[in-house]
């Protein structure tokens, strides 16, 4: 709970709980969970998508993996559980495991989402769709669409997802989408 409170601490409005997609909250939230994620032993990353993913790698070769996790983006004025305890339970469970050096089966991903509620673009999911792979071109001209409309330059686009050098994800290839790692 001590981490709740910590984390609910980061808000993009002093006073509320907010934290939208790609926000400087939403960075300050992940460099602080990526750091408890460290402190547990997990190898952390940030896909494309600002997803931080935390992995705790199998013995055994070949292994599959199981995937905890939630979002760590908000509502506006948001309560401090609602997806963050799906995080932080998830590393709390894989730092029960390695304290008793338990072996898994299996590969462990503790993913915090980027975003859920899309509050900022108001198009849900985006973080979990990129990570799925069924985020879709059409779905960022979309973004493309409104941001421009909210008086931003035209010329911007949304970059975060173009460009960068992560394993795609299954369906991703068939969008040409960066996604995942």
């Amino acid at each position: 709970m001590r981490r709740c409170d910590e984390l609910g601490s980061i808000t993009d409005e002093p006073g509320k709980i907010t934290r939208t997609f790609a926000s400087l909250a939403m960075r300050r939230a992940n460099k602080l969970v990526g750091a408890w994620m460290r402190e547990t032993g997990l190898q952390v990353r940030e896909d494309a998508a600002f997803n931080l993913i935390g992995r705790w790698n199998s013995e055994k070769r070949g292994a599959k993996t199981f995937l905890l996790g939630s979002h760590l983006d908000t509502v506006r004025d948001a309560g401090k559980y609602d997806g963050p305890l799906g995080v932080l339970a998830a590393i709390a469970a894989g730092q029960l495991l390695r304290e008793r050096n338990i072996k898994l089966p299996f590969n462990l991903e503790v993913v915090g989402f980027s975003d859920e509620e899309g509050v900022r673009y108001q198009t849900a999911y985006l973080g979990s769709r990129a990570f799925a792979g069924t985020l879709t071109a059409a779905d960022l001209a979309r973004i493309d669409e409104k941001t421009n409309r909210q008086g931003e330059a035209k010329s911007r686009r949304i970059s975060w997802l173009r460009g960068s050098p992560h394993r795609a994800r299954p369906g991703a290839e068939k969008n040409n989408l960066p996604v995942g790692s």
